[in-house]
């Protein structure tokens, strides 16, 4: 990773959690190449895994990733750091491939400029900068970047890459669709259950039910009798 971090590369790895031992690398002073570490996040807003306090650079979607099964049987849900490391070494290739003029610190900075903000005021101690945005990391103008030109290249090779940019940005945004179409559906789940527990009123035996029973047998007790039965 020294080599590579010397070589103006973006290694993008997943954040330390907090039982690691094994050092994680850093960005020396005047390293050309950067570091951008990871979290995954569920739908619900819960981190994969439990991660250093303030290690995490951007978060990506790292729970319940539907992905292929054993020998293309099926799709399974899947969660892990890996997972977001993928989404997000995606689209630091998407951002080298738009603006081939940008270095890897450079490239970091777009990626975590552009992200959903999530938690406190950036960087948020657990989220860091956010949720990654993969369209607006390619399109948006950055605040306090050089003059940098996405570029489609020319001729047959600077068509190639547009039509892969395009896929791998519709990918990654269907992923992340996915991924907040499971929020609210969770959120709504939540709402529903607790409207049915309130429909169905108190279980039997709780201070509320015999609360309710007391009043009936007192209401049935004040009733009038005629010819000794209770109308």
């Amino acid at each position: 990773m020294t080599k590579a971090l010397a070589q103006d590369v973006l290694i993008v790895a997943a954040a330390p959690t907090e039982s690691a031992t094994i050092p994680t690398p850093s960005e020396g002073a005047g390293t050309p190449g950067a570091l951008l570490l990871v979290g995954g996040i569920g739908a619900d807003g819960k981190l994969a895994e439990a991660y250093q306090d303030s290690t995490v650079d951007v978060v990506a979607p790292g729970v319940d990733v539907e992905s292929l099964g054993i020998n293309g049987s099926g799709t399974v849900n899947m969660s892990g750091s890996q997972y977001a490391v993928a989404f997000v070494a995606g689209q630091a290739s998407l951002v080298r491939s738009a603006y081939p003029t940008l270095n890897a610190a450079q490239v970091k900075h777009r990626i975590e400029a552009t992200a959903e903000r999530m938690g406190a005021a950036p960087p948020d101690h657990q989220y860091g900068w956010g949720m990654i945005k993969p369209a607006a990391a390619v399109s948006a103008t950055v605040e306090g970047e050089a003059s940098a030109t996405a570029t489609g290249g020319s001729g047959g090779g600077g068509l190639a890459r547009t039509v892969a940019i395009v896929v791998v940005v519709f990918i990654l945004l269907a992923a992340i669709a996915l991924l907040l179409l499971r929020a609210r559906r969770w959120a709504r789940g939540s709402d529903l259950a607790a409207g049915e527990l309130e429909e169905s009123g108190p279980p039997p035996g709780s201070a509320r039910d015999e609360t309710a029973s007391q009043r009936q047998t007192g209401d049935d007790a004040a009733e009038p009798a005629v010819g000794g039965q209770r109308r």
